[in-house]
């Protein structure tokens, strides 16, 4: 089985999928070339496992169903799933608060 996905822009082919799953195969891998400065090229051995990056979609759709209005949709519905952070980043210290952080016994030093 061959299949193949394309993103376009005004008929420029900016990103490809190809899948190609076969009995016989010599290996199972996934790769990802990124055309650039420098260009990148990835290979996973043995794939990434589909039903990791199904669940890994699953979980990152949440924040964008909730915000949806009721009714069937599909993607294309929705805006754009995205990974989100799970945590807060830590605020930073203003400069007042440097000294009770030190005094605390907190070292700032590494």
């Amino acid at each position: 089985m061959k299949r193949i996905g394309l993103g376009k822009r005004e008929r420029e082919e900016l990103i490809r999928l190809e899948f190609k799953a076969y009995l016989g195969a010599p290996e199972s891998y996934d790769t990802v070339y990124v055309n650039g400065t420098p260009d990148i090229e990835v290979s996973i051995k043995g794939g990434t496992f589909g039903d990791i990056a199904t669940a890994a979609i699953v979980i990152n759709a949440i924040p964008r169903v909730l915000e949806a209005s009721p009714g069937l949709m599909t993607m294309m519905d929705i805006p754009l799933v995205h990974a989100y952070r799970a945590f807060k980043p830590p605020k930073l210290l203003k400069l007042d608060q440097r000294n009770s952080v030190k005094n605390h016994g907190i070292s700032s030093k590494s």
